[in-house]
């Protein structure tokens, strides 16, 4: 038997046995580990919401572009274009920074309620989003990019989604 055969037999199998790691080793979830997760979840979740609200608030210059003319459609285009790709580079880094699909899926769904709550009407009747096709590719388009970079997102090795 060689060295390497010797050493793996002393290390203690944590994937099998939970039992044979220390409290907060990689093999047990310690209650620290718990809580910062779920920390996390609550943070990802506010993340999306406020950005949805402030996104949709401030996206009104793109119903000025669509409708200023033809350097102003293909200004409005490649911005939503733009938009939409930030918003899924940053959903897939959240899967990878959380090596899993709850950190996405956790903003993709406070940036769902974010956009509800601005479609929604005001007090007085009021709409905060004109009834623009470019409002919709907006709305659709980044709640469909947060959800496929839920989607594509890879578990970890332990295969916890």
């Amino acid at each position: 038997m060689g060295w390497s055969a010797e050493y793996a037999a002393s290390v203690p199998n944590t994937i099998s046995d939970p039992a044979a790691s220390p409290a907060g080793a990689p093999g047990r979830p310690a209650m620290a580990g718990t809580l910062l997760n779920g920390a996390c979840g609550v943070v990802l979740l506010l993340l999306g919401f406020v950005g949805a609200v402030v996104l949709a608030l401030a996206e009104s210059w793109l119903s000025w572009l669509a409708v200023s003319g033809g350097t102003g459609l293909v200004l409005a285009l490649v911005s939503l274009a733009g938009i939409c790709c930030v918003l899924f580079a940053g959903g897939r880094a959240v899967g990878w920074a959380t090596s899993s699909r709850w950190g996405p899926a956790l903003l993709a769904a406070g940036w769902t309620a974010g956009i509800f709550l601005v479609v929604g009407f005001g007090s007085a009747g009021d709409t905060v989003m004109l009834a623009s096709w470019i409002n919709y590719a907006f709305l659709f388009g980044t709640v469909a990019v947060l959800a496929l970079a839920a989607l594509l997102s890879e578990p970890d090795a332990a295969g916890v989604a």
